[in-house]
């Protein structure tokens, strides 16, 4: 009975009454990514079928949703400083929401002297970033030495980052002779001074590649070289999770065949409050319209919870003293009923187009004494 319920108040909570943003379509409404975001209007949704675009450049509040994922790279011609493959030029306010694409690609070494990192910039008050790839473009073709690009690294309030997995770049040494000063790995993600929420996903720096030098062990030092860290933020919050930092250099010696010394590997974190926070809810499947997704509760304790829903972004989250960590929107907030503390959750999504890049975020609260809200499940209804 409360199953059935559940199905039917959820149902309705996606209802054609909602006003949806417009959608757009990449390649069709326009031929490229950069002028869908040049002529949409913030909150619009565009949906990039596949291929290989960039660099972009986000200046308004936008959803872009790969269906089937696209390669996002940046410029493959240039000199100095290579710019993003996605680059935030927000207008101080907003969300940007990137779900299922791969951003990252690679860096020609003989015409860029660095590189930037994979999402880079600034503007808005939050960066969600669901079921994707971004990598730190690699380098080829180095003409010296190059350092590790990050993975991500904003100026942004909050970032989210679930069911996703992002890396730093390989520094590269590019030398052969008494080579000092080497240059550490990138910063998988560099969140600044903001709260950075990694839900169900992998962060790595990136490493320091290995050096081969006929300088004896006895004149090398390893002092440099040093792994990229895992993430920096100001708050991390951190669930279901791998963070890791890069590989040190290690350095060879070529003549006489042995490894003199490794630099340290990268911190895995920075951060001036880390929470882990327990993973009790997940997620089965995809917000896909049309199509079910199931929501897995395993409270350690048998008994009741409370199931919410929120069509609204994920806040930074903020605590209630007895209740826990709240994520939703507490302005759209649906409360889905009574589930089992061990219990697997079915959900419908209408097969209605309007309903794609909705925003929908979940957690429940366990009634068992000491008891309280779960780490959130979020993403946005894809096609």
């Amino acid at each position: 009975m409360f199953h059935l319920a559940r199905i039917v108040l959820f149902t309705a909570f996606l209802s054609p009454s909602l006003v949806q943003a417009g959608i757009i379509d990449v390649p069709g409404d326009y031929p490229d990514p950069q002028a869908a975001i040049n002529n949409a209007s913030p909150g619009d949704v565009i949906l990039i079928h596949g291929g290989t675009w960039g660099p972009l450049v986000i200046d308004r509040s936008l959803q872009l949703i790969g269906d089937p994922a696209p390669l996002i790279v940046g410029l493959s011609q240039g000199i100095g400083l290579a710019p993003s493959p996605i680059k935030l030029a927000g207008p101080g306010a907003g969300t940007v929401v990137l779900q299922n694409l791969n951003v990252g690609g690679t860096i020609n070494g003989s015409l860029f002297s660095a590189g930037s990192a994979a999402i880079s910039g600034e503007g808005f008050d939050s960066l969600l970033i669901y079921d994707s790839t971004v990598s730190g473009p690699a380098w080829f073709w180095i003409t010296g030495v190059a350092a590790g690009i990050d993975g991500i690294k904003v100026n942004v309030p909050l970032v989210v980052v679930e069911r996703s997995n992002v890396s730093a770049s390989d520094s590269d040494p590019g030398c052969y002779y008494f080579c000092q000063g080497m240059p550490s790995g990138g910063t998988g993600i560099d969140a600044g001074n903001g709260t950075l929420v990694v839900l169900d996903s992998l962060i790595a720096g990136g490493g320091s590649l290995d050096l081969w030098d006929v300088i004896p062990c006895a004149y090398q030092s390893c002092s440099t070289g040093v792994g990229g860290t895992g993430a920096i933020a100001g708050v991390l919050y951190r669930s279901g999770s791998t963070i890791v930092g890069g590989q040190g250099l290690a350095r060879y010696d070529i003549t006489n065949g042995a490894f003199c010394c490794r630099a340290p590997d990268g911190r895995t974190v920075q951060a001036g409050t880390t929470n882990s926070i327990d993973n009790y809810l997940q997620l089965a499947g995809d917000f896909q319209i049309g199509g079910t997704f199931t929501l897995n509760l395993s409270f350690p304790n048998v008994g009741m919870a409370i199931l919410f829903a929120s069509l609204g972004w994920p806040s930074v989250p903020y605590s209630i003293p007895g209740v826990g960590l709240v994520f939703l929107d507490a302005s759209q907030l649906l409360n889905l009923g009574p589930v089992g503390g061990q219990s697997a959750v079915p959900l419908p999504v209408p097969l209605v187009p309007f309903l794609v890049g909705i925003p929908i975020s979940f957690q429940a609260y366990d009634l068992s004494a000491g008891g309280g809200l779960s780490r959130p499940v979020d993403g946005v209804i894809s096609p």
